[in-house]
């Protein structure tokens, strides 16, 4: 849903550090782009803090440089392009042989996505800026006049103009569904969550109304359902009809978002906690484990946080083995493989097309706390060693 422009200090909360030797690594946590389909992590960006460097690169998977070290801060790459900021404070693009491809003249640009990055500008002593967007080529092809705004999905943006009613933009700016919900997300499945007189509901591309405005809370439709709430209290899945196809009876997501990924989703029902097929059938127990995260690639994190640094892995049934458990499970709840303990404590992150998964140690709280971060490949063997710190730029 929108919301007002993210500060300086949220826009770089999905972006973490990594130390490979004297290097520190920027990596994407997979919170926001490793759960996208396709994403890679490679080219990773990586902090050079030897003597007379302390500048940005690149490396990949093998942790062996391939951009060298010029840049004052870098992102991750996103549709073949990453944000890089050069010495005058600015920001522009390179992509993966590290040629700039779009001048550094920005201060606030996002990634790209559907073949637009939205842009923050700032004009004169206004106190608050204006979205607009740049092509490929660094273009602004739709000028800074939105106060609201979003990434690009299925060839629309969502904007919400001075009277805060929302509507969706396509790629030359203009109104391609005219302002006039009170609340709007991006497109996903063809589907796109609109508020209506302080409910919920789903359009398509066209503006009209699939799924009428009756519920208080939705999640974005994934994997053909949707997450759904009548009462702000139980959800269940709704398929793109509109029609209930797992009964409300869902407390809450066992993570941040509630949607199907590879054909799971898990959720806490009734103090359970599990994960379940679009029946809504409970197929793996995770109630014993403190973190799970959902499935990528075959595969799901689950943590369970004992007093000391011992780690093991759970049996079959899902019963520990010791007090500290760091491992993925594959589909049928099984053990895949233990985490080594230089993760103890750590977060896990999904399995990407890489086959590498990345891993870090010592959370502490929030994401700033880790005291290391690797790449582990599907046998549980570390690619990149944990000799990491973490951090923003």
């Amino acid at each position: 849903m929108m919301r007002k422009p993210a500060s300086i200090s949220e826009k770089m909360f999905f972006l973490m550090l990594c130390v490979l030797a004297l290097f520190t690594v920027l990596c994407p946590t997979g919170i926001a782009h490793a759960t996208e389909h396709g994403f890679s992590y490679f080219p990773c960006p990586f902090f050079d803090n030897s003597p007379n460097v302390g500048k940005w690169g690149y490396i990949d998977k093998a942790g062996k440089v391939i951009i060298q070290p010029q840049f004052y801060g870098a992102g991750s790459f996103r549709e073949g392009l990453a944000k890089v900021v050069t010495k005058n404070g600015k920001t522009g693009f390179i992509n993966t042989q590290g040629k700039i491809i779009i001048k550094p003249t920005f201060d606030y640009p996002e990634d790209f996505h559907d073949g637009m990055a939205r842009v923050y500008f700032k004009t004169g002593n206004e106190p608050e800026g204006l979205y607009g967007y740049i092509d490929r080529k660094g273009t602004v092809v739709i000028p800074p006049r939105f106060k609201e705004a979003q990434d690009f999905s299925e060839g629309l943006a969502v904007v919400c103009i001075e009277n805060k009613k929302c509507g969706y933009i396509d790629k030359t700016g203009r109104f391609a569904i005219e302002p006039m919900f009170e609340g709007a997300g991006t497109f996903s499945d063809g589907l796109a969550m609109v508020r209506v007189s302080s409910k919920f509901g789903y359009i398509n591309t066209t503006g009209k109304l699939i799924i009428q405005p009756v519920f208080a809370r939705v999640w974005e439709f994934s994997e053909g359902l949707a997450a759904v709430t009548f009462d702000g209290k139980k959800w269940g899945f709704i398929d793109k009809s509109g029609k209930l196809i797992i009964e409300a009876k869902i407390d809450r997501s066992c993570g941040k978002v509630l949607k199907f990924s590879d054909g799971l989703v898990c959720g806490e029902v009734s103090g359970s906690k599990g994960f379940m097929n679009p029946k809504g059938e409970l197929l793996i127990d995770v109630s014993v484990f403190d973190a799970v995260w959902d499935f990528q690639e075959g595969l799901a994190g689950v943590v369970m946080y004992g007093k000391g640094n011992e780690i093991a892995f759970i049996d079959g049934r899902g019963v520990p083995i010791f007090k500290d458990v760091i491992m993925y499970i594959d589909k049928t709840g099984k053990p895949a493989f233990k985490v080594q303990a230089e993760v103890a404590g750590g977060w896990l992150g999904p399995f990407t097309k890489d086959s590498v998964a990345k891993v870090c140690s010592g959370w502490a709280g929030d994401f700033e706390s880790y005291s290391g971060c690797g790449f582990i490949n599907r046998q549980g063997e570390f690619t990149i060693k944990p000799r990491m710190r973490s951090g923003g730029y």
